[in-house]
């Protein structure tokens, strides 16, 4: 008999404020299993993360993994990793795991809607990222670019947040690039999928605010490691044409300040040639 295990996987659509220096608001998913390193790379799973990779990025109900691998009660991790590691993959919930290698995937929107979305994003990424990637433009100036883009156009889902009624969409890069509106998780995976785009090295980074949960990312430019907070760079209530670099491409030792993460699951950051950037005011555009 096949041996079934039933796994709450998804990031939990529960969301805590935090009120940063600026008066940010932020919320997060909380992963129902330990987060899994962005920086780190585990060759052995490589088969099985693939397969896992291929059914969530086009929302299917049905996948699988190689037992072979790994075991049923490993499994929980990897689709974590895949999650965090992919921001096009797209209102996954949870999953019934099988010794056998099946995989059953619950998500959290229609089938029929997360097709339409998944179109919807990918013709925005491209557009977004054709606007942004023109000659002569150096890593850095592609990497501002995309803060700012989101920053001006993205709101935080600050009355959803107020009433408890965040929806999936605003924990995903669509609700971010589609909707223009998000939570933390929603603009830290937007970045994610744009710079990936771009070709710049980065990593979604989950950590805590006090005891809330939160989100942002690692980006690596000239060789050296950043961390970076769009979320918190976004003024709440929105702003509109404000933009903060209180959390652009900071140290580890600026983030610690407000932030804490498990440390060594990422790189650490002490390049301090962007200091500058971080002057405290925020800046009209």
């Amino acid at each position: 008999m096949k041996k079934l295990l039933t796994l709450s996987l998804s990031f939990v659509l529960a969301s805590t404020l935090f009120i940063g220096t600026a008066n940010f608001a932020h919320a997060a998913k909380a992963p129902a299993q330990p987060a899994v390193s962005a920086v780190a790379k585990t060759v052995k799973q490589s088969k099985s993360y693939s397969m896992i990779l291929s059914a969530l990025a086009q929302n299917d109900v049905i996948g699988q993994f190689d037992p072979t691998e790994i075991t049923a009660n490993e499994v929980g991790a990897l689709i974590n990793k895949v999650t965090q590691e992919n921001p096009q993959v797209l209102y996954y919930k949870s999953a019934n795991v099988w010794s056998n290698g099946k995989i059953e995937f619950a998500y959290s929107l229609p089938a029929d809607v997360m097709k339409k979305n998944r179109v919807a994003l990918d013709a925005k990424v491209k557009k977004v990222v054709a606007s942004i990637n023109k000659p002569g433009l150096s890593e850095l100036d592609k990497v501002k670019a995309v803060h700012d883009y989101l920053v001006l156009n993205t709101e935080y889902d600050y009355a959803n947040l107020q009433k408890n009624t965040i929806p999936a969409d605003s924990y995903t890069a669509h609700g971010a690039l589609l909707g223009g509106v998000a939570v933390c998780d929603g603009y830290t995976k937007a970045a994610q999928l744009l710079l990936n785009k771009l070709g710049i090295e980065n990593h979604y980074v989950i950590g805590q605010i006090g005891d809330g949960l939160h989100s942002w990312n690692q980006v690596k430019l000239n060789d050296n490691y950043y961390f970076m907070d769009v979320t918190w760079n976004d003024p709440v209530p929105n702003r509109p044409g404000i933009i903060a670099y209180d959390y652009f491409l900071v140290t580890s030792n600026q983030l610690r300040k407000d932030h804490s993460w498990i440390e060594k699951n990422w790189a650490v950051a002490t390049d301090k040639r962007y200091s500058y950037l971080q002057t405290g005011k925020t800046a009209a555009k």
